[in-house]
């Protein structure tokens, strides 16, 4: 009798397949294990519950049921566990009479993440093998599942399809954490039908887990393709080998995205691999992405759902040397640990794809380092740069506090440098947690020579007591010329069609120092607004202690902006470190902008027990009216209570809280307290009589008053809003309408409550009613004892009744 063999990976059976037994193992009858034992920890070999499986290392999901084989390290139990570590899985006898083209379905998972699997052909090798006997004929093996050939602990389990002892050949799928199907085929007849599993795990953290074997009649190829690996072969080409044969739609460029200039794709002799031209070169350095998705096998399935390919083009060889590590910093989680990654070449290099290998694992970013550069990689980048005040890309890795290799490799995995560096001598041992960093002494020393090292004692402060020392972003016995900006703010009008920047240097030498400036945040977010389209890197002449001006162009369009920001910020790119001083704002006033009409409507001197700020103060305050039916923000207007100094203070941009609506209200606090928010200035009212004056934000007047003494807790406002009438109310309303405010006390009503109300008031009994908003308008009427005041937005509001004194009530 003949058996014909293939293995292949399901996503999900067919609802049409027809399985005629299953073993789920929710009972302890039908299979057998050879050997079945439990310690407690990684030596086991059982069925239990799928959340029962403490031992794992990972989570268990996907199983059929509750129950599962489980297996771990199967000869680490002495006395028990078979001494060869294989232990065989049973399945009671199967009937198959009158059954043709039969599968074995079966429910894997595995311990994917450890990569701890040793190639089957070792004493210590791991492997799970099934087998069929077909009415006693003998057991031939139907499928396999093996590591990578080659070595101890050396990948994950794979399904190995042709059977040769080394699985992840092409087409071969790992085994993941996830339970996943798998079919093995059967061919040949008869009427009874046996299946075992010989599995062998000889190891801790070497896992299988079993579950949901099914015999089932065949569907033919129902399973669709997937990529098996792509690689860039040149300049211009990308190849891509899928795990079966294709079908005619493997050569539509529509079914590969992500990388431009895709001008031909060729499927080759194969029938498996797919040629990727491109009309151009790929740019050096730069990361691109391959998107594959849709391809057909030849029996018409597509791919499920995409493969990405990230990949970059960059073959170049520059000189780089690694001549600092910080690989024991005092902090507790050496949070400021470092490398420094030099180039030593006269011409500059795009770094692009290289990566750090051993140490850490890292892909460098697409950055071009100047002769003489620097390129610099932390475990955390955040707090490196906060500390050391440079521009850090984030490995996330860890060094060790020993002992470990380290190399740079170039796409093409060409090795551009490599040490092992030690805590031991000839290595400097004060690098290993007693604050300094280990520098090569010069760049032109071979750098895996430890007595080529010496301890950093460029003091930088204390951390945890310890003095850290390090200077990364320059040699030994160099010391970084300082860049800060030297204004904190700019004030500019856009007709003005520059700004000017002022950057201040100490501690200059005789190399330019070159510093990255980035538009970080503002309201002017387009490029001709904050002159991003020609701001990035500016270079700083040697020698040159002291303010050097840049000016970066502005441009005046006819676009009505009103008031705009925007704040910059800088980091060091090559020879310098950056100040304190690092980001500057800038306000630009729109010289094409005329303000609209805007009054000063109600204010406050002597507020005791009136309104709070949101700081709890009872402070001075006045009130700003937008009488135009469209908002209003305030940015950027000034505000004073001085007649020579009408710019005393100017409103803060960037913020929402400026805004007033149409009809609306805003109410500044006068509180001496500025760096409270927004909506505070610099300057208080005075209880005796002052002035206070807005101005539009070029400076051009809007309104003024000079009020004179105003009791404690009464205010002095417009009657109406926006009107010329001045009184003093002795109900102050701060952020709401001064008519109803305005009227003269009124005879008590019939009772109204409950007053502040949130859905209903309630007025006594039927009668006519209209109800006025803070303007004076009528915004409703009727007849009811009882009005329904959900609709209303909250404020103050005034309730007139047939026959009755208008009376007052809040909407919450």
């Amino acid at each position: 009798m003949r058996y014909f063999l293939s293995l292949f990976l399901v996503f999900g059976l067919s609802s049409q397949a027809q399985v005629f037994f299953q073993e789920s193992f929710e009972s302890t009858t039908g299979w057998s294990l050879s050997h079945i034992y439990d310690d407690g920890n990684d030596d086991y070999c059982k069925r239990d519950s799928a959340v029962a499986f403490d031992e794992l290392g990972y989570t268990l999901f996907g199983q059929e049921g509750i129950f599962v084989i489980g297996a771990e390290d199967t000869d680490g139990e002495l006395g028990v566990a078979p001494e060869d570590g294989v232990i065989t899985l049973t399945l009671d006898p199967i009937d198959i009479s009158g059954q043709n083209d039969l599968e074995l379905v079966v429910t894997l998972s595995c311990n994917s993440d450890d990569e701890a699997y040793d190639d089957r052909s070792q004493d210590n090798g791991d492997y799970l093998d099934f087998q069929a006997n077909i009415d006693g004929s003998g057991w031939q093996t139907i499928g396999q599942f093996n590591s990578r050939a080659g070595g101890s602990a050396i990948s994950t389990l794979y399904q190995d399809m042709d059977m040769d002892g080394d699985g992840g050949e092409l087409g071969e799928v790992a085994i993941g954490n996830a339970m996943t199907d798998y079919i093995m085929s059967i061919a040949g007849t008869g009427s009874s039908l046996q299946i075992r599993a010989l599995l062998k795990m000889d190891g801790a953290d070497e896992v299988i887990v079993i579950d949901d074997i099914r015999i089932k009649e065949s569907e033919g190829d129902v399973i669709p393709p997937t990529v098996y690996s792509a690689e860039v072969i040149d300049a211009n080409t990308l190849q891509v080998v899928f795990n079966e044969t294709l079908g005619s739609n493997a050569e539509q460029t529509f079914l590969y995205s992500g990388v431009p200039n895709l001008d031909q794709v060729t499927l080759q002799a194969d029938q498996q691999t797919v040629i990727l031209d491109y009309s151009s070169d790929f740019e050096l350095g730069e990361a691109y992405q391959l998107i594959v998705f849709g391809v057909q096998d030849a029996a018409g399935n597509a791919m499920q759902g995409t493969y990405s390919f990230p990949f970059y083009w960059n073959p170049t060889t520059p000189e780089l040397v690694i001549t600092e590590l910080m690989y024991n910093d005092p902090s507790v989680e050496d949070t400021l640990e470092f490398i420094e990654i030099y180039n030593h070449g006269s011409t500059e290099a795009i770094v692009g794809g290289f990566r750090l290998e051993g140490a850490v694992n890292h892909t460098l970013a697409s950055v071009t380092v100047p002769s003489g550069g620097f390129y610099l990689v932390a475990r955390n980048a955040l707090a490196a740069e906060a500390f050391y005040a440079l521009s850090f890309e984030d490995y996330g890795g860890q060094l060790s506090d020993n002992s470990e290799f380290i190399q740079l490799v170039n796409v093409d995995g060409v090795i551009l440098d490599s040490l092992t560096y030690d805590d031991n001598v000839p290595w400097p041992s004060a690098g290993d947690g007693f604050g300094p960093s280990i520098e090569l002494i010069d760049p032109d020393l071979e750098n895996s020579i430890g007595s080529n090292w010496i301890a950093s004692d460029n003091g930088l402060g204390f951390i945890n007591g310890l003095p850290l020392s390090a200077t990364p972003g320059t040699l030994p016995g160099e010391f970084l010329p300082v860049v800060q900006l030297s204004n904190v703010d700019i004030e500019v009008n856009e007709v003005d069609g520059v700004i000017e920047i002022e950057f201040y240097i100490s501690g200059s030498n005789s190399n330019q120092s070159v510093v990255e400036v980035e538009y970080i945040v503002g309201t002017a977010t387009s490029p001709e607004d904050h002159g991003s389209n020609t701001i990035s890197t500016v270079t700083l002449p040697a020698n040159s202690d002291g303010l050097e001006v840049i000016a970066f162009p502005l441009v005046n369009d006819s676009d009505i902006e009103g008031v705009e920001y925007f704040r910059l910020g800088i980091s060091a790119v090559s020879n310098c470190q950056i100040g304190l001083n690092d980001e500057i704002e800038i306000i630009i006033t729109d010289d094409d902008y005329v303000s609209p009409a805007l009054v000063i409507n109600e204010l406050q001197s002597d507020n005791t027990s009136t309104v709070q700020d949101a700081n709890g103060g009872f402070d001075d305050w006045f009130e700003i009216y937008n009488p135009n039916d469209f908002q209003v923000d305030l940015a950027g207007y000034y505000v004073s209570d001085d007649p020579l100094n009408p710019t005393k203070d100017r409103l803060a941009v960037g913020t929402d809280e400026t805004i007033i609506g149409p009809f609306g209200f805003k109410l500044i606090w006068a509180d001496e307290e500025g760096e409270q928010g927004p909506l505070h200035v610099n300057f208080k009212l005075s209880a005796a009589g002052e002035d206070i004056l807005l101005s539009a934000p070029d400076a051009s007047l809007l309104d003024a008053i000079d009020f004179g003494p105003i009791v404690t807790d009464r205010s002095f406002g417009r009657f109406c809003d926006g009107e010329d009438l001045w009184t003093t109310f002795d109900a102050p309303s701060p952020g709401y309408g001064n008519c109803v405010n305005g009227l003269p006390e009124l005879q008590q009503g019939p009772l109204i409550y409950p007053n502040p109300a949130e859905e209903f008031l309630y007025i006594g009994r039927p009668q006519n009613f209209e109800i006025l908003n803070s303007e004076g308008r009528i915004i409703d009427r009727g007849n009811a004892d009882m009005i329904d005041v959900r609709y209303l937005p909250a404020g103050l509001y005034l309730l007139r009744m047939e026959g009755s004194r208008p009376q007052r009530f809040i909407k919450k």
